[in-house]
């Protein structure tokens, strides 16, 4: 077979109309009387707010939010088992997954905060893109590729396909669920139809129907999902507009959430490391890529492809002070001065300088104490390995 008989393969455009928040829970302070009611009483805005009977591992009260209808708009976890846990005001507010297609978290969220509740930050937050198979929504057309053996895949973290018969998949997972950072593809029409996700299909197809203008399931179209899900620190890579430490700038975070143009620009962001499809290399900076995103349908301005914030180690001071104190006691117990050097590097680098200048004589008396104790008991193999390792030994004069 010559090159002429190679097949080519093209990119799979992947074009989702859809992209919005799937799910939302918010670490918050609130009024800690709103966890006294043993009973159902009337709430802002002809809501109702219902104790329950559920408790958690971490908090000794669970109440929900329901409209006039009975409808489940909010989940509120509070009053800690201990101190150690979290203060006493310390609460977890989660939002029905049907306010967030709605929008009506963003209203709810409001009225937490007008009732005196504050944000803290976010616990757990999963965005979802939606796009009709065969018109963008193939997310399943690269791992079938690879499951053919025509692509491979390139990212740090290992697909699980879900197969339907032997040959075909139809789904997977990437990374943990476990973990702060995971992703899941799957037929979102299909879920609808079971009698599990029934009720989700009313709200879920009018979100369809307000993106595209119709509603693909009338017109007998596949909807296929890609959704992913961040917890933790995973939570601010992603979102840098995050924080707890600006109550107006945290507003307009959790209200951003509802814009298709705020959840496009962080979807594309992140779409390009975890689709790392490339045509099959020796090296993978030779592959092509086999993945193209365009998500021109769901941008209502400017799309920023913010790449996220590296991954930064946090050391407390009192880790870095450790770590001095070991390169000094190395330097002294072998007789070299590069250790003491980087000691004394890392100490100016982080202020310590005099610290350091004040502790220096303490570990001094501290290790020569270990040496004149290890001599009073006899234990002359460690005398030696000690006078070796400075490269001295009895006797010497040096």
């Amino acid at each position: 077979m010559d090159d002429s008989d190679t097949p080519v393969l093209l990119p799979t455009k992947l074009a989702p109309f859809r992209i919005g928040p799937d799910w939302l829970a918010l670490s918050m302070s609130g009024p800690v009387r709103l966890l006294s009611f043993d009973e159902p009483v009337d709430w802002i805005g002809g809501r109702l707010w219902c104790p329950t009977t559920i408790r958690t591992r971490v908090m000794q009260r669970v109440y929900y939010l329901r409209d006039s209808n009975g409808r489940k708009l909010l989940t509120v976890a509070g009053m800690p088992y201990s101190r150690a846990v979290g203060p006493p005001d310390w609460m977890q507010v989660q939002f029905a997954n049907e306010t967030l297609h709605t929008g009506e978290f963003v209203e709810i969220y409001h009225t937490l905060r007008s009732m005196g509740f504050r944000y803290m930050g976010v616990t757990r937050l999963d965005l979802a893109a939606d796009g009709i198979v065969g018109n963008g929504g193939d997310f399943n057309e690269p791992l079938q590729r690879a499951f053919d053996g025509k692509v491979e895949y390139f990212g740090k973290m290992h697909w699980q396909p879900r197969y339907e018969g032997r040959k075909r998949v139809n789904g997977a997972a990437l990374g943990s669920a476990a973990s702060n950072k995971w992703f899941r593809v799957y037929d979102k029409t299909r879920e609808l139809k079971t009698a599990a996700a029934a009720h989700k299909a009313p709200y879920i197809r009018a979100a369809w129907e307000a993106a595209l203008g119709f509603d693909p399931v009338l017109e007998g179209m596949q909807v296929c999902r890609f959704e992913f899900r961040t917890k933790g620190k995973e939570v601010r890579r992603y979102f840098p507009e995050e924080s707890s430490k600006n109550e107006a700038r945290a507003d307009a975070f959790v209200e951003s959430l509802y814009h298709q143009s705020t959840c496009a620009d962080i979807f594309a962001s992140m779409a390009a490391k975890v689709y790392d499809f490339r045509t099959p290399a020796e090296r993978a900076r030779d592959a092509v890529r086999m993945v193209e995103w365009d998500f021109g349908a769901v941008k209502d301005g400017t799309l920023r492809v913010m790449p996220r914030a590296p991954r930064t180690l946090a050391l407390s001071t009192q880790a870095i002070k450790t770590t001095i104190k070991g390169l000094w006691q190395t330097s002294y117990v072998t007789n070299d001065t590069v250790w003491i050097e980087q000691a004394e590097r890392m100490a100016y680098a982080q202020g310590l300088s005099e610290w350091l200048g004040n502790v220096q004589p303490a570990w001094k008396k501290e290790l020569d104490a270990i040496i004149e104790a290890s001599y009073r008991r006899g234990e002359t193999f460690r005398l030696d390995a000690l006078y070796k390792l400075r490269g001295q030994y009895p006797g010497n004069s040096d």
